[in-house]
């Protein structure tokens, strides 16, 4: 929607192919010392045990959290709020273009395609909207009582904290 015309050329295979493998190497390493259970290593002698009601324990290492768990999600909330923000900016200057260009010496045929595709354009920004909106308002909960947890000391119930992450998941259902 940026620049449609270079799309074509700036978007290829190879650069879709690097974005994913970035991504997802991005994702592993995040995700790595966790799964791998890593915190009781790095942590020694900070390491929080917390229990649950069904007796499981999880080893919290506060830093960790925070870098692992925490910023990232701040940093892609800042990104898709900037990206989303300027998508937004360019649809409706080109909505604005295609209202004021509608009075001029257009066919019947041109101002039908434009309107056409401004609409396509209107419907796909909103879509996006959602999507970044429900991916912010799903994971907020869990992130702000992660902050708060490990900030300020302040826990919530095990139901509660169970209500938060499964929110958090239904977000992989969109």
């Amino acid at each position: 929607i940026c620049d449609p015309l270079r799309y074509a050329q700036r978007v290829t295979r190879g650069t879709l192919a690097s974005m994913i493998v970035v991504i997802w190497v991005g994702a592993a390493l995040l995700s790595a010392p966790i799964l791998l259970s890593l915190s009781e290593t790095w942590a020694k002698g900070i390491i929080e045990i917390t229990g649950c009601p069904d007796g499981c324990h999880f080893a919290v290492h506060v830093i960790l959290t925070l870098v692992v768990g925490i910023l990232p999600y701040f940093i892609i909330m800042l990104l898709m709020l900037l990206v989303y923000g300027r998508i937004y900016g360019v649809a409706r200057r080109q909505s604005r273009q295609i209202n004021n260009s509608s009075g001029s010496r257009a066919s019947d045929a041109d101002s039908r395609s434009k309107w056409a595709a401004m609409r396509r354009e209107h419907s796909a920004t909103l879509t996006l909207g959602m999507i970044v909106g429900f991916f912010l308002v799903s994971w907020l909960p869990y992130f702000t009582a992660s902050v708060l947890e490990m900030a300020f000391g302040i826990s919530t119930s095990a139901f509660v904290w169970a209500t938060e992450t499964w929110f958090g998941y239904a977000n992989s259902v969109v």
